[in-house]
Order: C-alpha cells, then sequence, then structure tokens
C-alpha cells in the first residue's frame, strides 16, 4: 500500500516549484540592477534587508482575512517583493540626494523619509484599494490579501525601519 498526493494539491505544488526555479537567478539579477543603479553594496544591503517585511503583513492578514497560505498567496508574495524593493529604493535615493545636496546624514535621512512618505502612502494605498474588490472572489482571496496586507505592513515598516537601518548601517553617530 501506498498514499501519493495527488489532484490539485499536486497540480498546485508541481506549479509552485516550476515557478520558484528561477527565484534565484532573479534575486541575483535585482541585486545587480541595484548595484549598478546606487553603487554602494551597504545601500543594497539596506535594500535587501527590507525585502522579507512585507512577510509580516501577510501572515496578519491571512490571519485577519481566514485565507489561506496556498499558491496564490505564494505568488502574490513574489509580486509584492518587488513593489517593497522599489519603495526602498525611492527612499534610499533620496536620502542620497539630499546628501549631494551638502545635507548632513542624519537631516537627510529625516527629510527623505519625510519627502517619499505621502508618494509612497498614495502609490500602496491605491494599489490597496485596487485589491479590494478581490477580497470577495474564492480564486483570487489569498493573492489579494496576501498583496494588500503585505504592502500595508511593509510600506509602514519600510518608512520607519529602512531609515533606522540606514543610519545603523553607515554609522550615524549621536553628535552628528
Amino acid at each position: 500500500m501506498s498514499i501519493e498526493i495527488g489532484g490539485s494539491l499536486e497540480d498546485s505544488k508541481k506549479t509552485f516549484n516550476y515557478l520558484m526555479k528561477p527565484v534565484p537567478i532573479m534575486l541575483l539579477l535585482i541585486m545587480i540592477l541595484i548595484m549598478v543603479q546606487l553603487q554602494d553594496v551597504r545601500k543594497l544591503l539596506v535594500i535587501m534587508l527590507t525585502a522579507p517585511m512585507g512577510i509580516i503583513g501577510v501572515i496578519f492578514g491571512l490571519l485577519l482575512f481566514n485565507s489561506t497560505l496556498g499558491f496564490m498567496a505564494e505568488l502574490g508574495i513574489l509580486a509584492l517583493t518587488g513593489t517593497i524593493i522599489r519603495n526602498s529604493m525611492v527612499i534610499v535615493d533620496q536620502i542620497q540626494q539630499h546628501l549631494d545636496g551638502g545635507m548632513p546624514l542624519r537631516e537627510a535621512i529625516v527629510e527623505s523619509a519625510i519627502v517619499r512618505f505621502r508618494p509612497i502612502m498614495l502609490a500602496a494605498f491605491t494599489t490597496i484599494l485596487g485589491l479590494i474588490p478581490m477580497f470577495a472572489s474564492q480564486f483570487w482571496n489569498a493573492m489579494a490579501v496576501a498583496i494588500a496586507c503585505g504592502l500595508t505592513g511593509a510600506t509602514l515598516l519600510t518608512l520607519i525601519v529602512l531609515p533606522v537601518l540606514y543610519a545603523i548601517v553607515f554609522r550615524l553617530e549621536e553628535n552628528n
């Protein structure tokens, strides 16, 4: 006797494994593109450390809306990662613009978070509002919840944690 997984669970697992094969190459390409754009390993580190923050919002959202962490939610997490990285790059780039303008590091970090707060929040808010109608769909629910809740959590955390990470990585001292 033997028991084998079949049906839709097997199909979902095969599809997920198929989609996950190029992920390491995608991450490497993303890291290379960030390095080409920002030309600093420390900035790459700060951006890549913010990418997993979406998982916190995803887990809370899936629990809150009683959704499952299945294939569609996992697909949503993959899509969410790109948005989080983009938001992080926007803030890091704004910090660099302020530094290039002669602003001290502490002031550049704080000012960048303030200047980019509204555009990042508006972009996140419009995305979340666009996903809300999909919450009622049985098929799209998990993906919509994963993206919307993950984006909510990651956006708030990115606006708070990224400046702190930047200050730590670039050794902002108290007297600065």
